[in-house]
């Protein structure tokens, strides 16, 4: 996406929109809002402090740089301090023109999903926001942990969709992923090790549907033919990239050709995910 505005609209970086097209709640980037040249999104898990941090801040020049990969580390900082200091008093306005009647559950997670609560009620108008929890890398004692993590992923989803109420719940949709997924068979530590097909749950009345899309795992059907019960992937049936090029196009309305570019391949669209985006 970075790359094709880059191209298309020059004009987007010489006069930024006045709210950040992006969104992470932690402590450090992530390299899924980085553009070729050019960070698109801002990382904070505070906002009051995130606001008194940037008023002490200031435009820095990215133009004369060194020619080096010194050169780009250093204008990807000052990128991020620019939309820092740029956009700290959009997301101040936004939260505190908003507030929360609902009570969350006392994680993490549910920390982070109020305050993008919070900004979608105060109208902010970024397009994604990402949440982070942690966990899941269940190597051992699996039972113990996996009900505690569901629990807090399921209960914080819900809050955070309370919260939205009929005003903005229908203009959320909400989707889990994941580096990598899990095997089936257990791995002798009450654990499972790092697989590589998963489901991905996605969330929300904007969904065009209600269910299971796909198939349901085949325990007989491997990616290299072997036996689940000794190690062996499960063969994946959907490609987690028509996922994204679908919700790309039908829900956050990009121009198809733009989604293969950004994809760097066509992938097939999931027809009832989502309600297709009006032309």
């Amino acid at each position: 996406i970075g790359r094709y505005l880059e191209q298309e609209y020059p004009a987007y970086f010489l006069a930024p929109p006045s709210f950040p097209a992006a969104i992470k709640l932690g402590t450090q980037s992530d390299m899924i809002f980085r553009g070729a040249s050019n960070p698109l999104g801002l990382v904070f898990n505070n906002v009051d402090e995130f606001y008194q941090i940037a008023q002490t801040g200031q435009l820095y020049d990215t133009n004369s740089l060194p020619d080096c990969l010194y050169g780009e580390e250093l204008g990807f900082v000052r990128e991020m301090s620019n939309n820092t200091f740029r956009y700290s008093q959009a997301l101040k306005d936004a939260y505190d023109a908003s507030s929360t009647d609902v009570t969350y559950p006392d994680n993490s997670l549910a920390d982070q999903l109020l305050i993008v609560s919070r900004l979608i009620k105060g109208r902010l108008g970024a397009k994604v926001y990402m949440v982070e929890i942690g966990g899941f890398d269940t190597h051992s004692g699996q039972p113990n942990s996996l009900p505690v993590l569901l629990d807090r992923f399921s209960t914080s989803v819900k809050a955070f969709y309370d919260d939205l109420g009929t005003e903005f719940e229908n203009d959320v949709v909400t989707m889990n992923f994941t580096e990598f997924h899990r095997r089936v068979d257990e791995n002798g530590s009450e654990g499972t090790d790092h697989g590589e097909a998963g489901p991905i749950m996605l969330f929300g009345p904007g969904l065009g549907s209600n269910g299971f899309i796909g198939q349901a795992p085949d325990l007989n059907s491997t990616e290299d033919g072997g036996d689940v019960r000794n190690g062996a992937y499960l063969e994946h049936h959907t490609d987690f990239r028509s996922i994204y090029a679908t919700l790309l196009q039908d829900w956050l309305c990009i121009d198809p050709v733009i989604v293969d570019s950004v994809l760097m391949d066509s992938f097939s669209r999931i027809d009832g995910m989502v309600d297709a985006c009006s032309p």
